[in-house]
């Protein structure tokens, strides 16, 4: 009940439809933090497809990386029928790999584009979703938005960016823009 009273903001069902999102598709979810989409992505693949939550590799143990994935192996290995086949997978935020090149169909994303951008590994990160992404595979990225021209150097602290600049990181890491929404 307390995940599903965010439905009506985050929009999940209008989001991955938007995404193309299947149950036998092979997703992964980059930095998927308490596990919200987690909650509703594993099922969904349980069984035909495969989920896949990337994780960075906690820098240190009482960090915001490691609460992260304890917090995602207590849900996961708390409801083994739902979540028995989520698999978690660690990566390096320096040098980030998200599994053999051409094996996934679907890389998503919520709300962490800015962290990146803060930190200086978004084009890095961009390059590893092609990388691992199939042919005509699906990169779906939610953020919250700067407004249009919005200098990305007087916003990139606050959480918001404009979306130029990732569509631009996407276009330069190999994308193109097949679509964009207001959901």
């Amino acid at each position: 009940d307390k995940t599903k009273a965010r439905d009506p903001y985050r929009h999940p069902k209008e989001t991955l439809a938007f995404f193309g999102v299947r149950p036998t598709d092979t997703l992964i979810e980059i930095t998927p933090g308490g596990g919200w989409y987690a909650e509703v992505l594993a099922p969904l693949m349980k069984g035909n497809g495969t989920y896949v939550a990337a994780i960075a590799k906690p820098k240190k143990p009482e960090g915001e990386a490691a609460r992260d994935q304890s917090g995602l192996e207590t849900m996961f290995a708390g409801d083994p029928a739902e979540y028995g086949e989520a698999k978690i997978v660690e990566f390096d935020g320096q040098a980030p790999s998200f599994g053999a090149p051409d094996s996934a169909d679907v890389v998503l994303t919520f709300r962490n584009v800015h962290n990146w951008a803060e930190g200086g590994t978004a084009p890095a990160m961009f390059k590893a979703f092609f990388d691992v992404l199939k042919p005509g595979g699906v990169l779906g990225v939610v953020d919250h938005r700067a407004d249009d021209g919005a200098d990305f150097e007087k916003v990139k602290d606050t959480g918001y960016l404009p979306t130029d600049y990732v569509v631009k990181l996407a276009t330069d890491a190999g994308f193109r823009l097949a679509a964009k929404s207001e959901i």
